[in-house]
C-alpha cells in the first residue's frame, strides 16, 4: 500500500506517503524548493495525510513513483533549495 504518490492540481507541490502518519513533501516557490519530512503527530498533520490518501479533494492527483522523482530531479537542477 506504501509509498504512495499525490501532487497539487497547479503542480507546486509534490508528496511521497510513506505510511499512514508519515511523508515527505516537495514544494516550489517561484526559484526556490523545499522539501520537509512530516511524521503526524497532531491534528492537522493527520488530517492532511488522510485527505491526500483518499483524495478527499480534486486538488490532491494521484502521480506515479517516477513523476515524483522526476520533479524533484527538476527543483534539484533548476532551482535553488533553502
Amino acid at each position: 500500500m506504501f509509498p504512495q504518490y499525490r501532487r497539487l492540481s497547479n503542480g507546486k507541490s509534490y508528496y511521497e506517503i510513506l505510511s499512514e502518519s508519515e511523508m515527505r513533501e516537495i514544494s516550489l516557490s517561484g526559484r526556490r524548493w523545499t522539501e520537509y519530512t512530516v511524521i503526524a503527530k497532531i491534528l492537522p498533520e493527520r488530517l492532511l495525510l488522510s485527505d491526500l490518501l483518499e483524495q478527499r479533494y480534486a486538488h490532491y492527483e494521484l502521480i506515479t513513483e517516477k513523476e515524483f522523482y522526476d520533479f524533484l530531479e527538476h527543483c534539484k537542477t533548476n532551482h535553488f533549495q533553502f
